[in-house]
């Protein structure tokens, strides 16, 4: 771009350049400028792609991002975006890979064919490990349909169970947009950059809170049917490839039916559609799509709070009825109340299977969160919830949560960090105890952190232990800052389930009552670790050794049995009581 802008004159323009008998201007150029007066020209002799003009020997790139844009939009904003993404996800700024149509793809062969096109793109999105969507100002990226195409790879199961049966991981899909002339981004997950600053999820959150919702709104009322190419001869066959994913192939007949079809409440479905190439109502494919684009806005709909785009979304994730798993995070949503859970549990999709939802540091109470819990699909085979910091959640909300866990859960993981401020809600005994009563009997995966609930203590844990499925295969307990003791961890090794295969046990704070046990772990002098059990026969063997309360281990225990893990969000040394 440096090279392109010492051409400008004083007013911005381009020495020479033209598009459509006016001159180009260098902040505003579009990649068809691009085209026209770099991209073609410099490639026409070689017949070659620009990447392999430019590239050391002509050598062949495997694709990093592959980048989903519209050839319309500003080619400066264009590449703001992309030194904003690739500083996020920490990628090296000499071997950042981008795949960009129009510098990947020979110029001889683009638009000759669209299945030759849609093919050197597909393969392009299953080699990389995630896919930039750019948008521009208006919107006009969701109304092209090969962005659209490219990003049903995203939602397709087919290409899922492709990656799958490649061994490669899910694709990561990113949006990112030019706001106030700032790169703002939206991730798949945290970024190499919130993993440095030591808040993951939190940096995540504020980043992203200053993302421009409108950009994401219109994703809400995308259409296929009705978006648009540069060259006619691509809609239809991308439209045809499309309905024959969706198990149909004659679009025509299609068309036939949607004439006589009733017109749509929607007001994005009420616009003038293609007469041979029209589907009625919202198809499959548009479903997903738009659930997408809702689950990427839900969080800053909240922040604005926009209603009517928060309708919008419920409504589409509610038609995503073949949507299987949900993951959404609202951590320190000041705006995220029981209002917003309940209306987010009257969308949750009859198909859901996994359901990961992080309420941390919100203000929801037993109320809603009942609400949501008998409103979780029967299907459902994995529960995660987060309400660490809610001070409405105690032995109160845990216990109705006990009564209404799926009988299909096989794993279920609860944190319930610091839960209960409130004077009135507090994680006890009790709250435990109803919990362990309510645990599915096929349960194989269980995760609980309990850590910073001080009034919990042996006698309730000693009621969960009790009750272990003997199904369970991978237990984690978070006992730190608690006033569970040697007792319950002498119960817990003498009533492991057998089909257990992994351990992991937290114990560490002040006042926490393992005093023995922490001792004989406190062998590392770091103050950057804290130290967890996870070996199944230590604690056995342990307990074996241990007659009381006050256990005492033998000199020849093996501390090569115990691992210590670093720990990000625990900072502290594990000290037994009336150590230094």
């Amino acid at each position: 771009t440096w090279g392109i802008r010492n051409l400008s004159n004083a007013d911005g323009s381009l020495f020479v350049w033209h598009q459509h008998k006016k001159p180009v201007a260098y902040a505003t150029m579009d990649m068809y400028a691009l085209m026209d007066w770099v991209i073609r020209p410099a490639t026409h002799a070689e017949q070659c792609s620009y990447m392999e003009l430019v590239s050391p020997d002509g050598d062949p790139q495997a694709p990093g991002w592959f980048v989903s844009h519209y050839w319309g939009h500003s080619f400066t904003e264009l590449v703001q975006c992309l030194w904003s993404h690739a500083s996020l996800r920490g990628l090296p700024e000499q071997a950042a890979a981008y795949w960009i149509c129009a510098f990947a793809s020979r110029q001889a062969d683009l638009g000759v064919d669209p299945c030759s096109d849609a093919a050197d793109r597909f393969e392009a999105i299953h080699d990389s490990y995630g896919m930039l969507l750019v948008l521009d100002e208006h919107g006009e990226t969701l109304s092209r349909l090969w962005c659209l195409f490219e990003a049903s790879y995203v939602v397709s199961k087919e290409h899922e169970q492709h990656r799958r049966s490649s061994n490669r991981l899910p694709l990561l899909f990113d949006v990112t947009t030019v706001f106030n002339r700032e790169a703002h981004t939206l991730t798949d997950g945290a970024t190499a950059l919130d993993v440095r600053m030591r808040a993951d999820r939190s940096a995540k959150d504020r980043r992203e809170k200053r993302f421009p919702l409108p950009a994401l709104v219109k994703g809400l009322y995308l259409d296929m049917w009705r978006a648009k190419t540069t060259r006619p001869g691509d809609v239809e066959w991308i439209l045809e490839n499309v309905a024959s994913s969706e198990g149909s192939t004659d679009i025509k007949a299609q068309a036939a039916a949607a004439a006589v079809a009733p017109e749509s409440n929607d007001s994005a479905e009420r616009e003038p559609v293609r007469p041979a190439l029209a589907i009625p109502g919202c198809t499959k494919l548009n479903t997903k799509l738009r659930t997408l684009f809702a689950l990427l806005g839900w969080r800053a709909a909240i922040d604005h709070q926009n209603k009517e785009a928060l309708a919008r979304m419920c409504k589409l994730l509610k038609r995503d009825e073949e949507r299987s798993d949900l993951e959404m995070a609202f951590l320190r949503c000041d705006n995220f109340n029981d209002g917003r859970l309940t209306e987010l549990a009257e969308a949750f999709p009859k198909g859901l299977r996994s359901l990961d939802i992080d309420l941390a540091f919100t203000s929801v109470t037993v109320a809603s969160i009942t609400e949501m819990l008998e409103k979780l699909p029967n299907e459902l085979t994995t529960l995660r919830l987060d309400f660490s910091g809610c001070k409405y959640f105690g032995d109160v909300a845990l216990a109705r949560l006990a009564e209404r866990i799926p009988p299909n859960v096989v794993e279920l993981v609860l944190h319930m960090r610091g839960s209960g401020s409130a004077l009135q809600s507090v994680v006890r005994d009790d709250g435990v105890s109803a919990l362990a009563k309510g645990l599915p009997s096929q349960l194989t995966c269980l995760k609980l952190a309990f850590d910073q609930n001080q009034e919990l203590t042996d006698q309730g844990f000693i009621a969960l232990v009790h009750c272990l499925p003997a199904s369970l295969e991978v237990l984690d307990l978070d006992l730190s800052w608690t006033a569970i003791g040697d007792q319950g961890a002498i119960v817990l090794a003498n009533h492991i389930p057998p089909s257990l295969k992994h351990l992991t046990l937290i114990f560490q704070g002040p006042w926490s009552a393992t005093v023995k046990l922490q001792k004989q772990l406190a062998y590392s002098e770091s103050r950057d670790t804290c130290v967890r059990l996870d070996n199944v026969d230590t604690l056995r063997s342990w307990a074996a050794k241990s007659t009381s309360r006050v256990a005492t281990m033998s000199p020849d225990f093996e501390r090569s049995s115990w691992r210590v893990l670093p720990c990000r969000c625990l900072n502290w040394c594990v000290r037994g009581k009336g150590e230094d």
